[in-house]
């Protein structure tokens, strides 16, 4: 069955607990374990290589650092750097959670996202709204409901 929105039903505004003990039980599960709940130093240095990589893929094809042949591959490891950094950074830090600053994060999701073309204003509207509240719901969450290639979810149809 694929559903619509409009035979999705919420409880509606009554408080409810779920959410404060979803909250408190992340919270716990992270400090007993002792885990950083925003990006690690790991992160930290994937990022910065995958910057370092654009400048350097980018750079190499402004100023034709390399023969014509391998340039056509370059912008295809420029094209999919430029992947890497939306999927890795721009996912983490426009959740929130690659630093604790809500502002840091804003500029991380502008960077990973609004200058390669992207933007980060739809993303948070189809992910962060559309996909994390009918979360893969056919028909209805967005970050599945792509025709094409993909095909998410058994109710999809083929193409």
């Amino acid at each position: 069955m694929v559903c619509t929105e409009r035979n999705i039903v919420f409880s509606g505004r009554e408080k409810t607990s779920f959410l404060p003990e979803v909250r408190s039980c992340v919270k716990n599960y992270f400090t007993s374990l002792k885990i950083e709940k925003n990006a690690t130093r790991s992160l930290h240095i994937k990022n910065g290589l995958l910057f370092f990589l654009l400048g350097f893929f980018y750079l190499s094809l402004i100023f034709g650092w390399v023969a014509f042949l391998p340039r056509t591959f370059l912008w295809v490891l420029l094209g999919l750097n430029q992947a890497l950094i939306a999927v890795n950074l721009g996912h983490d830090s426009l959740h929130r959670s690659y630093v604790n600053s809500p502002r840091v994060n804003r500029l991380l999701g502008f960077f990973a996202y609004d200058l390669i073309g992207l933007s980060s204003y739809v993303w948070k509207q189809t992910h962060n709204q559309g996909h994390h509240t009918f979360t893969n719901i056919s028909g209805v969450d967005p970050d599945i409901n792509k025709p094409g290639i993909l095909r998410l979810s058994p109710y999809d149809p083929f193409y």
